[in-house]
């Protein structure tokens, strides 16, 4: 792959996580949980220190920066599989 190619293929990979963390951050404030820009800016971050590949600890990161506390948990969790979808193997598909 070439140096521009791989550079798009790596800003439509950032489009597409950017554009799933608004969803998240939309379904968390449908939920009752306070999300701005700051924790999307967090996410983000999260994100870039874990592998975003391993589904369990990008759900772990972004759990620890969206929930102020535990009343969040619950709310995360339901929107995050209402974003990400269910486990491979947990009986469901992934959202898109």
């Amino acid at each position: 792959m070439s140096e521009g190619a791989s550079a798009l293929a790596t800003g439509l990979a950032g489009a597409r996580v950017s554009e799933r963390l608004q969803r998240l951050g939309a379904a968390l404030r449908a939920a009752g949980v306070r999300v701005g820009v700051g924790e999307l800016i967090a996410a983000h971050r999260a994100l870039a220190v874990i592998d975003p590949a391993d589904r369990e600890d990008a759900r772990a990161a972004l759990r620890c920066v969206l929930c102020s506390g535990r009343s969040d948990v619950e709310s995360f969790e339901a929107a995050f599989v209402s974003v990400f979808g269910m486990p491979d193997g947990a009986g469901g598909g992934a959202a898109e």
